[in-house]
């Protein structure tokens, strides 16, 4: 770097680049790379027979461990000699420390699968999945993973929903299809105390919350969990939905997936629309809003049904469809 060359910071970049890669002087170094590899089928046949040969002695040597430790009754003088110092903190051949964390790492992938996926707990019931809306979820999960239930990792596989308040919230929306209870906190609380999860029926959620999940007001948590086929409410529907939506476009689509419909990620034409909807007013549905007018100004003038995103959440909540409330007009 102290040569004159790499100092010239103030010349054009036309005239010399300082820090130019000058290939005759590097033609050496780059000579190997314009010659190709010549694999013949004789390398191949050499190459497998090495590794086959590698995995047969990998074979060999796990199940020499697996009988070393299965004779418990050895002589300490049949047992490998110890290649570490006790002292260390490494006791152990380094087979037998390969061999216990083999086992360890089985055991763990167990452990995160089953976690993972609900499993089974003692009594060979399912575990619940539980998800978390309105609240600091951190130290809820770490309890609940003590009493033996698991963590949710999307709201569709979710059986179980704890908030404090019933508020309608974008994690409500997206579980009401395939969640079982609707749970308040305190079912982990006295869970805690009992050293078990308890029963859910006495922590469900009271129907006095209705008057917060928006203009319902004939609302039922009680009806609406009972409800079957909530994963369905959307089945054989294709929605659009324009970007400026409130909620996003990304909550509203996992709302519409998760109770069986689709959202296209393009807007059909007029035309195309029409044809869809000759045999279904409600087969292919637009939602938008008035900051995206300028998009669906062709389907509002020819009174093609365009909605508020209302639409879908009160489809969730009622579990019943009902369009003319949430029109849009002109």
């Amino acid at each position: 770097m102290h040569h004159p060359k790499y100092q010239q910071f103030n010349l054009p970049a036309y005239v010399q680049d300082p820090f130019k890669f000058e290939l005759n002087m590097a033609g050496s170094l780059l000579a190997a790379w314009r010659i190709p590899i010549k694999v013949t089928p004789e390398m191949i046949d050499k190459a497998s027979k090495n590794v086959a040969g590698v995995a047969a002695r990998l074979q060999m040597r796990n199940k020499r461990v697996s009988s070393t430790n299965s004779n418990p009754g050895d002589s300490p003088t049949k047992k490998k000699a110890r290649t570490q110092d006790p002292s260390d903190g490494s006791n152990g051949t380094e087979a037998d420390r390969s061999a216990s964390g083999d086992k360890s790492s089985s055991n763990l992938d167990a452990i995160l699968d089953d976690v993972a996926k609900g499993g089974f707990d003692a009594e060979g019931k399912p575990r619940p999945l539980v998800r978390f809306s309105g609240m600091d979820a951190a130290e809820w999960s770490k309890n609940l993973l003590r009493l033996g239930g698991s963590l949710a990792s999307t709201n569709k596989e979710a059986t179980h929903l704890v908030m404090p308040a019933l508020v309608r919230t974008p994690k409500l929306l997206c579980c009401i299809p395939s969640v079982k209870f609707i749970l308040t906190p305190q079912w982990i609380k006295d869970s805690l105390q009992h050293g078990k999860l308890l029963d859910e029926q006495p922590y469900i959620h009271k129907d006095t919350g209705f008057g917060r999940l928006g203009s319902l007001t004939d609302f039922s948590l009680t009806k609406l969990l009972a409800t079957p086929n909530r994963d369905q409410l959307f089945k054989g529907k294709t929605f659009y939905i324009t970007p400026s939506v409130v909620p996003s476009r990304s909550v509203l689509r996992e709302m519409i997936e998760n109770s069986g419909g689709k959202v296209a990620s393009q807007r059909k034409s007029l035309k195309a629309i029409n044809e869809v909807n000759q045999m279904d007013d409600n087969a292919y549905i637009v939602i938008s809003c008035a900051a995206d007018l300028h998009l669906i100004a062709d389907l509002i003038k020819s009174k093609i049904g365009v909605y508020h995103s209302e639409y879908v959440m009160s489809a969730v909540l009622s579990q019943t469809i009902v369009g003319p409330p949430f029109l849009m007009g002109p």
